[in-house]
């Protein structure tokens, strides 16, 4: 109870300390280290892994990362000239072959290791304008859609708050108090050595969906104490202390399930797990001072715009669970069997290439590189 009213005697003050660390941590959000390199978090007994070490170690000018410039024209072209004029460009580049597909055609080259293929991305795509799309293959780790799938997620959840919560300012509040989470956590990123394009680009939706909830239990709890007559203060402190065991006992599980997978072999595992178990915890402390803070601000906004919440029909749903409880465990049992022995039939496949226009007209190519002493050649 004493931590509780801490909190609320002095909200202005941490709500003031919550904002100049938001707005440090998100101008540090520039100077973080996104890693587009998977092959970095292979294990170490990865054959793979070994070979790549050793290839950088005896060939440091190689780009190790197999990156292809693909040049695609999607309009009848004169391939010996446009050839021509490519190499002129590409200096230091390896012609890997054309294809064709009409009305579309494929120039391929292997980027080399201390070459800037964006550059040359950018100069072929000003050369030719509309009539070529030029992407650099190996390179992009992510679809490239993946901001649309973000946009989408990250709306789902607002169409759902809009629908669910009692009042539209809640709404409001909740993802302001998410904001500031999100921005602390991306921000401190820029403190670790490296963040992987994965963990940067899923980091803030994941965090959105793992710890909303926080919000909304101390936004309920608040609600009833307040219904008890009590003033507003009295109301925040009682809601604060009352729902503490449950938001820290749901954070601290999440926290350490996450952090389970920093344990995993690959070692992407590691690093989305310290990235998401900072972001929960950040989102923990926000909730204990930012939120507070914001509604008491905003009560009588938040009264001016409650509305109907839809009732969802659970009677007879749990009159069937209680009557057919022995099948249904049963049949969930099955299922569970069923699953485990199914997923040792999935098929696993490795590529390193996202759909794209370009792949969407010529099937990928993963290139493969055979590394061997040259001891073991035979004369012949």
């Amino acid at each position: 109870m004493k931590t509780a009213s801490f909190l609320v005697r002095r909200r202005k003050l941490l709500f003031a300390v919550m904002s100049i660390l938001v707005l440090g941590s998100v101008a540090l959000i520039p100077r973080i280290n996104i890693n587009s390199d998977l092959t970095r978090y292979l294990p170490d007994s990865s054959q793979m892994k070994q070979g790549i070490d050793r290839m950088k170690e005896d060939f440091p000018d190689m780009d190790t990362r197999m990156r292809t410039l693909d040049v695609m024209f999607t309009r009848p072209v004169d391939i010996a000239s446009i050839e021509a004029e490519l190499e002129m460009m590409a200096v230091g580049y390896t012609p890997l072959g054309v294809q064709e597909s009409p009305p579309y055609t494929l120039f391929q080259y292997r980027v080399a290791g201390e070459t800037d293929p964006f550059a040359l991305q950018k100069d072929i795509q000003t050369r030719y304008g509309d009539q070529v799309v030029v992407e650099v293959a190996g390179e992009e780790r992510m679809p490239a859609n993946i901001a649309t799938i973000l946009l989408l997620g990250t709306a789902l959840v607002f169409i759902i708050l809009l629908v669910m919560c009692s009042s539209l300012m809640e709404v409001l509040l909740f993802l302001i108090t998410t904001g500031y989470a999100v921005g602390i956590n991306m921000g401190t990123n820029a403190l670790l050595d490296s963040v992987s394009i994965i963990t940067n680009s899923l980091v803030a939706v994941l965090q959105l969906v793992l710890s909303m909830d926080y919000s909304i239990i101390v936004m309920n709890r608040y609600r009833q104490e307040k219904a008890r007559m009590k003033d507003n203060e009295t109301a925040m402190t009682d809601a604060l202390s009352g729902a503490a065991p449950a938001v820290l006992s749901s954070a601290l599980t999440t926290i350490v399930s996450l952090l389970m997978l920093v344990f995993i072999k690959f070692k992407i595992g590691a690093d989305l797990g310290i990235v998401l178990s900072k972001g929960v915890f950040c989102s923990l402390v926000c909730n204990f001072t930012v939120l507070p803070a914001l509604i008491l601000w905003f009560d009588k906004a938040i009264v001016k715009t409650q509305k109907r919440v839809p009732a969802l029909p659970a009677a007879g749903l749990s009159r069937f669970e209680m009557k057919f409880r022995v099948p249904l465990t049963l049949l969930f049992v099955a299922l569970f069997v069923g699953s485990f022995l199914l997923q040792k039939r999935t098929a696993i496949t490795f590529s390193s290439f996202w759909p794209n226009e370009i792949t969407s007209r010529f099937p990928p190519q993963n290139p493969m590189m055979l590394l061997y002493a040259t001891d073991d050649e035979q004369e012949g």
